[in-house]
């Protein structure tokens, strides 16, 4: 996977994953951060040449949250 790629993805999916009150400690809300990342590039067959990440990042989160 392209570290570029996880970390462009990364960084959208940490806007939709504030932790205001510090509910969890740092290495775990990174480690799940990261994790949903991998997830959305492998589920959206992102590449480096995909373009509007963040609306792809946004669109795949609305849809996990209406499922759950």
């Amino acid at each position: 996977m392209n570290p570029i790629l996880l970390a462009e993805v990364t960084l959208e999916v940490a806007d939709y994953r504030p932790d205001v009150n510090t509910n969890y400690p740092r290495a775990q809300w990174r480690w799940e951060t990261v994790a949903l990342a991998i997830e959305i590039i492998t589920a959206c067959n992102l590449t480096e040449e995909s373009e509007d990440i963040d609306e792809t990042v946004t669109n795949y989160l609305s849809q996990q949250e209406a499922l759950s």
